[in-house]
């Protein structure tokens, strides 16, 4: 447990709320719905349809950085998924449970959650262990992400927008602040900016110090995951 949760601690960067966001040009990320994987272009909004996936609802989706695999996550499983064509092979580990948010930590392992309790997955004995319970009283509402040092997670209450928050040691969070939007499904970042899609089919911007998220553009599907 201390060996995971030593990698939620980080320096937040300030960022102010009030500037449009500087979205790079070009850029593109992968994000889901629960059907289907898209390439997705940071500054027009447009969704490149890579395929539909042959199980689900995929909940949310995991890159590996240094290898470059994709990981999404059902209700009944771990998955690597062909970020061509979305086609999917089953990961079979040991204590799977099933979970709706899904990250990369800096060991190369991935971090899962599911209502308030946390779950480390080793890729290299594929076994799946609770690691931690969240003092709060809110629910992981759609995605981890190790932002800049620290692991920073959405947190949801019925009839509230979601909240921004960092998981520190023990499962003890510190609430950033309020995102403004319901149901952000999935985070991601790049060039230090934070990003996220809602369940609504929202793209947005969200300020890593105060939580706040900005609207960017629609996206034409309802987002799961983003990577």
């Amino acid at each position: 447990m201390l060996r995971v949760l030593s990698l939620m601690t980080l320096v937040l960067v300030s960022c102010s709320t009030t500037p449009p966001v500087q979205v790079p040009l070009d850029r593109g990320v992968f994000a889901s719905s629960e059907r289907a994987l898209y390439e997705l272009n940071l500054h027009t909004g447009e969704a490149t349809l890579q395929g539909f996936f042959d199980v689900g609802p995929v909940q949310d989706i995991a890159l590996l950085k240094d290898t470059g695999e994709l990981y999404g996550v059902t209700l009944n499983g771990l998955y690597r998924i062909d970020p061509g064509t979305a086609e999917t092979v089953r990961v079979d580990v040991e204590g799977f449970v099933p979970v709706n948010s899904l990250t990369q930590t800096l060991s190369g392992d991935l971090l899962a959650a599911r209502g308030r309790n946390v779950f480390r997955i080793s890729l290299d004995r594929l076994v799946m262990q609770k690691v931690t319970t969240l003092q709060t009283q809110k629910s992981v509402s759609g995605d981890l992400i190790q932002h800049q040092g620290r692991m920073l997670v959405t947190l949801g209450a019925p009839e509230e927008d979601d909240t921004l928050a960092v998981i520190r040691p023990g499962g003890q969070v510190t609430e950033l602040g309020s995102t403004g939007f319901r149901d952000v499904s999935g985070l991601t970042e790049v060039e230090g900016q934070l990003y996220g899609v809602t369940r609504l089919g929202e793209w947005i911007s969200l300020d890593p110090v105060t939580g706040k998220g900005q609207w960017i553009h629609d996206v034409p599907f309802p987002g799961s995951g983003l990577q």
